[in-house]
């Protein structure tokens, strides 16, 4: 492991606060190498980003881990990403825990990119081609999305999945605020904001209270 690597991988086991195997980072490194590669094709991420790929979307990925419910006798949860694109942070969750993940892409290349990964790394994803707000009720635990839209739109395209048990974890950026000051509609809701580890203008929404 090169040193440039070597730095990546302390800073993410700072981050989960546990030891990642080798295995697993061995995965880490062929998904960013498949996305770097797909990229020349299809526009998977913003482009000025690929230099800082590690910090700006790996790690910004993985930092919501610790953020994920507990369920009874440690079982796996089922998480849904809304947006996935280029697999942050759905890709990232399914090669670092061992939930069940269900990526909603409506871009068909996009969601071919999810499938490779999914297959050349070895972890189970399920990738549905659609958009969120046409898919029926599927009981997850937990709900994921990364710059996709405003904390109000998010709520909007997910009402389909709400339940008195559901989390929804937004990775937002410098609007962060203003969006959970706009948000109508939606006063039961419990939204905790919580600091990134990787951009001092981003912020971690947990959203709970669905009843």
């Amino acid at each position: 492991m090169n040193a440039h690597l070597e730095q990546h991988h302390r800073v993410l086991e700072t981050a989960l606060g546990h030891h990642v195997s080798r295995e697993t980072w061995d995965k880490l490194v062929h998904y960013a190498d498949l996305l770097v590669k797909w990229q020349a094709s299809i526009n998977l991420v913003s482009a000025s980003t690929i230099p800082v790929l590690w910090e700006r979307h790996i790690l910004d990925s993985a930092q919501i881990i610790p953020f994920l419910p507990e369920k009874e006798k440690n079982q796996p949860l089922k998480i849904m990403d809304m947006g996935s694109g280029g697999g942050f942070p759905a890709l990232v969750l399914a090669i670092l825990t061992s939930h069940g993940i269900h990526c909603v892409e409506s871009d068909s290349r996009k969601s071919a990119f999810l499938r490779t990964v999914a297959r050349e790394v070895n972890v189970p994803v399920s990738v549905h081609v659609s958009r969120v707000e046409n898919l029926p009720f599927m009981a997850c635990d937990v709900i994921t999305a990364r710059a996709l839209a405003p904390l109000q739109k998010l709520l909007e395209l997910s009402g389909k999945q709400h339940h008195a048990d559901l989390r929804c974890i937004f990775l937002k950026g410098r609007n962060a605020a203003r969006e959970k000051q706009d948000l109508k509609g939606f006063d039961q809701l419990l939204i905790t904001s919580h600091v990134s580890m990787t951009s001092d203008d981003s912020s971690i929404f947990t959203v709970e209270n669905f009843n």
